[in-house]
């Protein structure tokens, strides 16, 4: 009859006060659990056993002192192991939480272990929403994240995955900054059915914004044409990149490598196809891009540097 029977006593006593809510069978033994967001102290996980009745298996997460004031939390294999991980958007509205985001690592067992010291930036920041999207397009989430005006130097902040789930930020344009708005949500989703997710972000007494996904841009390698023989590596690199272009190519080609704050670190021009070591020994740590155009064909990949 479309009815609803009052049925909270099968859930644990809880007076927190609740600012987001996830779903996801997070124990693996086929039902659904609860991943809640509360606003001040840790955050909450509820187990279900099958029949709708839920404990509370917080301990399960990792606790910090001082508290979180949370306000999204989102799911997300970040390292490829197959296991849910949690990137938690907190905020610093009041004295006393850290607003420092926070990801926490699946170790396979229903337990999560915090890995934010290496997979985040440090920031103390208001974070209000973060989703994942493969920017890049090279297989792993990358994360996006929006805050509020005059506390984010970038309200739409991208950070890229290593395919490691540790995350850099990148100031390259994704999306236009000028019409940035106070964000309270982000949704993706294919709204012009052009076999792209797009990206919706919700406003804060103002205008909302939507974004189409650009196609036209291809930023891990040409499809076809010249360059989609690239061969290059190792990828991590330590001490030196290899490039070997193929052979019967007429023209120059500009190669460039960008640090991720679009800093160019290396450019040099070739007249013919090369085979070509780079010295990478002295690159800081992180995620750089390697460009090669060739005519109307730009063809880019995604390096990340390790310690030697």
């Amino acid at each position: 009859n479309n009815t609803f029977a009052d049925s909270t006593a099968t859930f644990p006593i809880n007076l927190d006060w609740t600012q987001d809510l996830k779903v996801m069978d997070l124990d693996n033994d086929g039902d659904l659990d609860i991943l809640e967001g509360i606003e001040s102290g840790g955050n909450n996980l509820y187990f279900n056993d099958g029949t709708g009745k839920f404990t509370e298996e917080s301990f399960r997460l990792p606790i910090f002192v001082p508290n979180m004031e949370t306000r999204k939390m989102t799911l997300e294999d970040v390292n490829g192991d197959s296991f849910p991980d949690i990137f938690v958007s907190n905020v610093g509205w009041t004295q006393g939480p850290n607003p420092q985001d926070r990801i926490y690592l699946n170790q396979g067992n229903a337990t999560w272990q915090d890995a934010t010291n290496n997979a985040l930036p440090i920031d103390s920041k208001t974070t209000l929403e973060g989703i994942f999207y493969d920017v890049d397009r090279d297989g792993d989430p990358d994360l996006l994240r929006a805050g509020q005006s005059g506390i984010l130097p970038y309200l739409y902040e991208t950070l890229l995955n290593d395919g490691q789930g540790n995350f850099q930020t990148t100031t390259l344009p994704v999306f236009p900054n000028s019409s940035a708005i106070t964000c309270l949500g982000i949704l993706k989703a294919d709204f012009n059915r052009d076999g792209w997710d797009d990206i919706f972000f919700g406003g804060h007494q103002t205008m909302d914004r939507l974004y189409f996904y650009d196609s036209t841009y291809v930023p891990v390698s040409v499809k076809s044409g010249e360059l989609s023989t690239i061969k290059w590596g190792p990828n991590p690199v330590k001490n030196q990149l290899h490039l070997m272009i193929p052979e019967g190519l007429s023209g120059e080609l500009a190669v460039k490598i960008l640090d991720m704050n679009g800093k160019t670190i290396y450019a040099e021009t070739w007249g013919k196809a090369v085979q070509v070591e780079i010295t990478t020994q002295n690159w800081p740590k992180g995620i750089y891009w390697v460009q090669i155009q060739f005519y109307d064909q730009l063809w880019q990949a995604k390096v990340v540097k390790i310690m030697n």
